[in-house]
């Protein structure tokens, strides 16, 4: 049986983390999971995604050991380049769930 815990890839803009990820969230994903927050741009449309392939090259880059990604602003698509990137991946969320 693994031990490991899953790898969650937090990635939004700075007013979705600093307003919408709350320290007892936070901490309630630290009982079961490693997490790390993907800084992705500000000012963007709400909930629309990033169209930077700055910031695409850098998620491809950082995707291929986790196993859930949750988006919200400025978060560049979740598309099929990212999804054969990332083959742990077993879950998209988005932060307001719908």
């Amino acid at each position: 049986m693994s031990t490991s815990r899953p790898k969650v890839m937090l990635a939004c803009d700075q007013q979705v983390r600093d307003n919408c990820l709350t320290t007892p969230g936070l901490e309630r994903l630290n009982v079961f999971a490693d997490w790390h927050w993907f800084a992705c741009e500000d000012g963007m449309p709400f909930f629309s995604p990033s169209p930077s392939t700055e910031l695409k090259t850098r998620l491809l880059n950082q995707v291929e050991d986790v196993d859930a990604i949750i988006v919200c602003c400025g978060a560049p698509r979740i598309d099929a380049e990212v999804m054969e990137r990332a083959t742990r991946l077993k879950i998209v969320g988005e932060v307001a769930g719908d």
